[in-house]
């Protein structure tokens, strides 16, 4: 009895020590959506946890694509529609430490054409600045193949009047407690940032979703409603603080998409799963001096990501989907730089870079690419 239990343990700590060693630090969607002719991404640093991913060899397995070093790329052909199975494994010096799967899904080019669609998109800095993320996905649908789309919003574009039809409900800073409360208070020479929230009703002091839509679309819900937001929730968070954050804002996306919901009954709702931050601490010391770190951000997007994909599983809604726009973006080179000095005693210019949070309009691009991958995914499901 003894040797068998000798044995039997012999067996476990092998069985152990064999498993990936840091299985959780890697996070892969359950879908990659892509489109022919669009360029789909997987960069491994946006998927997998760890402060110097230089220290780690990424391979993937899949019958499409290419495995670079840093990434995994695709621009699938007219012909290449279907599902793939495609596989990640994560190496150090000592062998894998973590592995997981995803399914790739290209969706015929042409999928959802002859329709008419109305879309809302609603989100913060993501959203508004430069309008990228809105510009780009508007231009996506005026490829031949596509629906008619009619974009609903308060927010957009001012000129030229062929961008007029750019619009949405995206403001910098905000978040799930800025749209779930009244929002804030116009303040002459501010900027759009300062209003109130389009979706309150300052008389019941709620969300109201049908007065929305009544002003904004004919009182007709969209087909599909998109929110991009979580990066100013979990900005202010630690280690010791993020369950607290993660707690609350949970709480607020569940009221936000209840009252939605209710509203547009049929509506596809898809949730950004948002990453950016810029490859550098520079960018960090930039924005913010000594209020928040890469490394920080990185750790409460990842938990936020982990939060928001188990919040979609719970809520059993089957139009409701999260679209993993953090495996899409390259946050080494679609990044803001300057010059600046190299310090105070040599007056030699170094470019840095100059931006935590927000890339150049070529990275709200890769997200709009990978929400576009989602889109018409839904539309090809429901044809």
């Amino acid at each position: 009895m003894k040797k068998l239990s000798a044995l039997f343990l012999v067996i476990c700590c092998v069985v152990l020590s064999a498993a990936p060693r840091m299985q959780k630090k890697l996070q892969l969607p359950e879908i990659l959506y892509a489109v022919p002719g669009i360029e789909c991404n997987l960069y491994f640093e946006n998927i997998f946890l760890t402060i110097n991913p230089g220290n780690f060899a990424f391979e993937v397995k899949c019958t499409k694509g290419r495995c670079d070093e840093k990434r995994w790329r695709f621009t699938p052909k007219a012909d290449e529609t279907g599902s793939y199975d495609l596989k990640v494994r994560v190496y150090d010096d000592d062998g894998v430490v973590a592995e997981g799967g995803t399914k790739l899904v290209v969706t015929p080019v042409d999928a959802g054409k002859g329709k008419k669609i109305t879309m809302l998109l609603i989100g913060s800095s993501n959203i508004a600045r430069q309008h990228a993320f809105p510009l780009h996905l508007h231009s996506l649908f005026q490829l031949p193949g596509n629906p008619a789309v009619t974009m609903i919003g308060e927010n957009g574009p001012k000129t030229p009047d062929k961008l007029k039809a750019v619009r949405h409900e995206g403001y910098g800073g905000w978040s799930y407690q800025t749209f779930t409360t009244s929002g804030r208070k116009r303040i002459k020479g501010r900027g759009s940032n300062y209003r109130e929230n389009p979706f309150w009703n300052f008389k019941s002091s709620s969300l109201d979703f049908p007065g929305y839509f009544k002003k904004n679309s004919s009182g007709i819900a969209p087909d599909f409603v998109i929110i991009s937001l979580g990066g100013n929730d979990t900005f202010a968070a630690d280690d010791a603080t993020i369950d607290k954050f993660l707690t609350d804002i949970s709480k607020r996306i569940h009221l936000f998409l209840n009252a939605l919901r209710k509203a547009a009954p049929n509506a596809r709702i898809g949730l950004n799963l948002m990453e950016y931050c810029s490859k550098s601490q520079d960018a960090f010391g930039k924005s913010y001096g000594t209020l928040q770190s890469r490394w920080q951000t990185r750790k409460n997007l990842f938990r936020y990501r982990q939060m928001v994909t188990d919040l979609v599983k719970s809520r059993n809604d089957k139009n409701l989907f999260t679209i993993p726009i953090y495996t899409a973006i390259d946050n080494e080179n679609n990044v803001i730089r300057q010059k600046e000095f190299a310090n105070a005693r040599n007056k030699t210019r170094v470019l840095r870079d100059a931006n935590g949070l927000h890339p150049l309009p070529a990275g709200y691009q890769q997200t709009a690419d990978c929400a576009y991958g989602w889109l018409k995914y839904l539309l090809h499901q429901s044809k």
